[in-house]
C-alpha cells in the first residue's frame, strides 16, 4: 500500500525520534501540519493532503494523526473525506476548528468524480469559464453541488472548516474557481485539451484565536467576468486580490 510519512524531530538535536506512516488511502501528496487539541487519549496533527495524485483515494481525505501523547498510538489515523486540496492547514483554539485553505479540492490533473453525482468531469472547454465546480460541504457533513444547475467541472477553490473536538465537517466557503490545465478532460466527462482555465491559487490560511478571525489571501482574477468573488463582495476589486477576513459565528461546539 503506497504510503506518506512524518517526522518528528527533536528541536534541541534536530535528530529524528519518530516516524508517523501514513497510507494513502488517509492522505496523498502530504504539504501542511496543524498541532490540535487532545480529545480523550487522540493528541490530534492534522496533516494539509492535496490529493493531486492520480492514485488518490476516491473520496479526496485529509489525515488526523494521533501524536501519542495522551496515551494513544502514536501514527494512528482518522481520515476527513473530501478535504484535500489544502496548501496550508490551521487550528484556530478559539473556537476549536481547522482552516483548510483548499485550492485544490479534491480534484487532480483528471478530476475526480463528483462525490454526489459520482461523475468525472474535466475542465470547462470555453476560455474564462464561469460557474464551474464539483461539490463542496454545503452544511454538517453533508456534500452538495458548488452551482446548482450547472455541470459539475473541477474544483471549486475553497475555504474548508472542521471541528476539532467532533471531527464533523462544517460548511466550505468558495474561494476561487478551479485551476484546470491544458488536457484535463475526465475519461467519459466533458472537458478540452486545448483551452487552459487558470486562475490564481488561494492556497494560505490563517486565523486570529483571540478574535476568532480566519485570514485567507484571496489571489487576482480569483472569479471571471460575470461573478462576484470573495474581494468584491467585502467591498474590494476581485482584479486586484485581497485578505479575506472571517468572523466565527454561532455555536458549534
Amino acid at each position: 500500500m503506497p504510503a506518506c510519512s512524518r517526522l518528528i524531530r527533536d528541536p534541541l538535536t534536530r535528530t529524528v525520534t519518530a516516524t508517523a506512516v501514513i497510507p494513502i488511502s488517509a492522505c496523498s501528496g502530504p504539504q501542511g501540519l496543524a498541532i490540535g487539541p487532545v480529545v480523550g487519549t487522540f493528541g490530534e496533527m492534522l496533516t494539509g493532503c492535496n490529493g493531486a495524485v492520480a492514485n488518490a483515494a476516491a473520496n479526496r481525505p485529509t489525515a488526523l494523526i494521533d501524536d501519542g501523547t495522551a496515551g494513544g498510538t502514536f501514527g494512528a489515523v482518522v481520515a476527513l473525506p473530501f478535504q484535500a486540496g489544502n496548501d496550508e492547514v490551521w487550528f484556530n483554539s478559539g473556537d476549536n476548528h481547522y482552516y483548510l485553505a483548499r485550492s485544490g479540492n479534491n480534484s487532480f490533473v483528471n478530476p475526480a468524480p463528483d462525490p454526489v453525482t459520482g461523475t468525472r468531469y474535466g475542465c470547462p472547454n470555453v476560455a474564462g469559464a464561469i460557474n464551474y465546480g464539483g461539490a463542496i460541504y454545503t452544511g454538517a457533513n453533508t456534500l452538495g453541488e458548488a452551482f446548482p444547475g450547472n455541470p459539475s467541472f473541477a474544483g471549486p477553490q475553497a475555504l474548508g472548516m472542521s471541528n476539532a473536538l467532533t471531527l464533523e465537517n462544517d460548511p466550505d466557503t468558495i474561494a476561487g474557481l478551479a485551476n484546470c490545465p491544458k488536457g484535463s478532460p475526465g475519461p467519459g466527462g466533458v472537458g478540452t485539451t486545448t483551452v487552459a482555465n487558470t486562475h490564481g491559487t488561494n492556497h494560505s490560511v490563517a486565523a486570529d484565536s483571540a478574535h476568532n478571525q480566519i485570514y485567507l489571501p484571496v489571489a487576482s482574477t480569483a472569479f471571471q467576468t460575470g461573478m462576484t468573488g470573495l474581494c468584491a463582495q467585502g467591498g474590494g476589486v476581485d482584479a486586484n486580490g485581497c485578505i479575506a477576513v472571517f468572523q466565527t459565528v454561532g455555536a458549534d461546539p
